[in-house]
């Protein structure tokens, strides 16, 4: 997909008001090569895969998985990878939990300056990922 300016982005919010997410679904997948949509599996995005796989039920859908996750998470998870009969590429961060546990003292809070790092582990570093390899 193209990267759009700023004017642009507010010209296409201009066009998108009162039209359906079904719609705004549709115009993204027809100009993607390779759709991809991300998710956390939290209790409100099996709505939004739902719309998407109704539109293109081979869309790619990218779970970065921190391994931080509560065993309800993992399970609604493949509730809704079942349910939904999700194409679902999972990425992890390169350490494993237990490993940046030992070496962090656990998740470093927020201010702290491991946080930082603990972030660009977790988030960023799969995510980045995902996206070259997507």
């Amino acid at each position: 997909m193209k990267n759009y300016s700023q004017s642009e982005l507010k010209i296409l919010n201009q066009q998108f008001k009162g039209i359906s997410p079904s719609e705004i679904i549709q115009w993204a997948v027809e100009r993607s090569e390779r759709p991809v949509v991300t998710t956390n599996f939290k209790p409100y995005e099996a709505a939004i895969l739902n719309a998407c796989v109704k539109i293109d039920p081979k869309m790619t859908v990218v779970w970065c998985d921190s391994g931080y996750n509560s065993p309800q998470t993992y399970l609604h998870a493949r509730s809704v990878i079942e349910e939904l009969n999700l194409n679902v590429k999972i990425y992890s961060p390169l350490q494993t939990a237990a490993y940046r546990d030992a070496l962090f003292g656990g998740i470093p809070q927020i201010g702290s300056p491991l946080h930082d790092e603990f972030t660009r582990q977790i988030q960023l570093e799969p995510f980045q990922r995902a996206m070259t390899e997507q």
